[in-house]
């Protein structure tokens, strides 16, 4: 039976999972997301298949841990925090808004995304990273979908609950469907200097569509695009990390 992957619990096991982690990162920027091997990241990071082992039981736990330490939930709570004068539509806009510019600034999110919430492969993870793995996805698609019910109850969205759920999958649909079209570049008609006039387009058709006391119009999102955009590039110089994958899933379990 194989053993239990667990996450590491000291800072000197979390520096440890952390240089496992980089090494992992520079094999999928030589290699490719699909062509690195496991095996091979004891060799980059310099130790033994142990210390591998101790934390990752297969090329998926490793995965789905590159993903959950770059999340955008990561860093929405940030911004919430931080923000103040906020009006319920634009709470609401933050998360898309994150996730935009997080896609922007990382290349690999994309990447490490389309590849996670493959059924063929978070299925093939260890218990314990599967476990975060989904605690992490259905916290994003809550969070907007609170959003939404706040801006319900103060009187700014006149929806029922069901529309408002509709309106929240509406959105997660959007945001995942639209990124991951642009990213694949298969398509040779999505110009990439339009990108964000489209995503601007295709969100604000979306949440108009809805009864909200105010339509949210262009100038406004954009105003709040740039202020979503300085936060991440002057308040978040940190890199993905162990910690803020812990961090965020301990202020889940407070939340709960």
């Amino acid at each position: 039976m194989p053993l239990t992957m667990h996450c590491p619990n000291t800072q000197q096991a979390e520096i440890k999972c952390q240089i496992l982690l980089d090494a992992a990162e520079q094999l999928i920027e030589e290699q490719g997301i699909i062509s690195f091997e496991f095996s091979d990241i004891a060799k980059v990071a310099n130790c033994s298949t142990g210390s591998v082992t101790r934390f990752f039981e297969s090329k998926e736990d490793v995965l789905l841990c590159l993903f959950l330490r770059s999340v955008t939930a990561n860093n929405i709570s940030g911004i919430l925090n931080l923000e103040q004068g906020l009006s319920s539509q634009e709470r609401f806009l933050v998360p898309i808004l994150t996730t935009y510019e997080e896609v922007a600034k990382n290349s690999r999110f994309m990447s490490l995304r389309s590849v996670s919430v493959n059924s063929k492969v978070w299925t093939l993870a260890s218990c314990e990273k599967v476990d975060r793995f989904k605690l992490r996805v259905n916290r994003f698609f809550d969070l907007i979908h609170q959003l939404a019910l706040d801006a319900r109850a103060e009187g700014a969205l006149d929806e029922t609950p069901e529309r408002v759920l509709l309106l929240t999958q509406m959105i997660y649909f959007q945001l995942f469907g639209q990124s991951t079209a642009y990213e694949s570049k298969l398509i040779d008609s999505m110009v990439d200097d339009q990108r964000e006039r489209v995503e601007m387009e295709c969100i604000l058709a979306i949440i108009n569509s809805f009864k909200w006391n105010e339509k949210i119009d262009a100038e406004q999102y954009l105003k709040l695009r740039g202020r979503v955009f300085r936060f991440i590039e002057t308040g978040i110089k940190s890199k993905p990390s162990c910690k803020k994958c812990q961090d965020a899933n301990l202020k889940n379990r407070r939340h709960s």
